[in-house]
């Protein structure tokens, strides 16, 4: 049994990729999983016979929003080599939330910038244009 209950960000990043493989396969996918640690994305999903990648992301709603991470630093010896963004480099960011068990889907077409939000609830100053409302994410 284990005593220490502290996730760490590999904890996080497991779960998150199992959960949201367990997601795709329970809606019928195909979902292929890399041996290693080596590529810019996490899994592959089959779909319309063609194998797109997926990058995941383990998020957990603040304020009414769940954060949407579009880059990645690459680590050597403890020091971050390189940052970039997944635009180009994956066809899907999938989001895990731990408190709702909930998995979010963002086309990679869709990503601008390092960090877009996924919204639970309504912002409070009343703002109604440009949200991207995270019930329609919610399928791949």
């Amino acid at each position: 049994m284990c005593m220490d209950t502290t996730l760490t960000t590999k904890h996080k990043g497991a779960i998150a990729e199992l959960a949201v493989a367990h997601d795709l396969m329970q809606r019928g996918y195909i979902v292929a999983l890399p041996f290693g640690d080596y590529g810019d994305w996490d899994l592959l999903v089959q779909r319309k016979k063609k194998f797109e990648k997926v990058q995941v992301k383990y998020a957990a709603i603040t304020d009414g929003w769940i954060p949407v991470r579009n880059r990645c630093h690459s680590v050597l010896a403890g020091r971050v080599t390189d940052t970039y963004q997944y635009n180009d480099r994956v066809d899907w960011l999938a989001v895990y939330e731990p408190g709702s068990r909930q998995c979010y889907y963002v086309a990679s077409d869709e990503l601008r910038g390092g960090q877009m939000v996924l919204r639970i609830d309504p912002p409070k100053n009343g703002q109604k244009d440009g949200i991207r409302w995270a019930k329609d994410y919610q399928s791949i």
